[in-house]
């Protein structure tokens, strides 16, 4: 099986929907949070390129009508697509690593701050009474 030839068009058109999808994957950083308790672009292109990187690469080394050399291609791609998928799962742990040690200082700032042990009460009013119904539901048949 002959490998497809890609034209610059072609290229062209496969980086521009790359760049689609790596764009769509990404959000704008929270100002609100430290920068490392929030995904980076880099980690969601090398998920992106894993994914590809893996599934190409695969199709090519179990296909049987491909040449050896072909195939220990497909095997190369799939390898290099874990080791993207591996990077990209890495860049995850440790962005939940951050976001669970900004949980932390959050619970004890608000601990601190609101001060568990006051009762409500000391913070506002009570809501006034309910009046009584202008009727008694008893007296209807």
């Amino acid at each position: 099986m002959k490998m497809p030839v890609f034209d610059s068009l072609s290229r062209m058109r496969l980086l521009a929907l790359f760049v689609t999808v790596a764009g769509c994957g990404t959000r704008p950083l929270n100002p609100c949070l430290p920068p490392e308790t929030q995904y980076s672009t880099g980690s969601t292109v090398a998920a992106i390129g894993g994914l590809l990187g893996t599934a190409i690469g695969t199709d090519l080394a179990q296909n049987s009508r491909n040449s050896p050399n072909t195939r220990a291609i497909g095997t190369a791609a799939a390898a290099t697509g874990m080791g993207l998928l591996a990077v990209a799962l890495i860049d995850a742990v440790e962005v939940q690593k951050q976001r669970e040690k900004v949980i932390n200082i959050d619970r004890a700032m608000r601990h601190s701050y609101m001060r568990p042990g006051v009762p409500d009460s000391f913070f506002r009013p009570p809501p006034p009474p309910l009046p009584d119904p202008p009727f008694n539901f008893d007296d209807e048949p």
